[in-house]
């Protein structure tokens, strides 16, 4: 079966421009009557889509041999997100086709598998990037005299969650007396 996959991000919008170019795609290769539709109204940002959820079970199930989507933005907005659903569809052996793009992984050629590759080395570009904006973002934060984790346990507090837990109190009564919490009193208790 062949699955299309078509999204909107509001429901002020409609689908007939993908419909309409997926359609005259499924004539024109005699598909049609196998075509099994799935749609979202959604933000493309957002990968908990009722539609998609649906298409990736039914891939999962081993229904669909092949997805085809109006522009691979459709699948969504995030590269990470839409490697993940491509990788997916990989796993399974089911090619994909998005008709705008001209992106077409349904033969498994060596140019799909350079879109995808590309894909990858974009959606890893991308992180490094964002890992880097953040970097800079707290060095900034810290030579403006912000303070980053949590406080530190005052030197009263420790000295008493010590002393009850060399009594043999245990850890979740520790941190209700001392009203510290269970994880910090696990941490005073194998440093010691």
């Amino acid at each position: 079966m062949i699955a299309v996959y078509e999204r909107v991000s509001t429901a002020k919008q409609d689908f007939e421009s993908q419909h309409t170019a997926i359609l005259q795609h499924l004539e024109r290769t005699g598909s049609l009557d196998s075509a099994q539709f799935y749609q979202d109204t959604v933000s493309g940002g957002r990968f908990d889509r009722e539609g998609l959820d649906r298409l990736l079970a039914d891939v999962s199930k081993g229904r669909i041999r092949e997805v085809i989507c109006w522009r691979l933005c459709r699948l969504g907005r995030s590269l990470s997100g839409v490697l993940q659903v491509l990788n997916h569809f990989q796993r399974h052996g089911v090619g994909f086709l998005s008709l705008s793009d001209n992106i077409d992984t349904r033969n498994q050629n060596p140019m799909a598998r350079l879109q995808i590759q590309m894909l990858a080395a974009f959606s890893e570009f991308e992180k490094e990037c964002l890992r880097s904006r953040i970097a800079c973002g707290i060095d900034a934060a810290r030579k403006r005299g912000a303070k980053f984790g949590r406080p530190p346990i005052e030197s009263g507090k420790r000295g008493r969650v010590k002393e009850l837990l060399n009594q043999g109190v245990r850890p979740a009564e520790v941190a209700r007396e001392t009203q510290v919490s269970l994880p910090t009193v696990y941490r005073i208790r194998s440093r010691d």
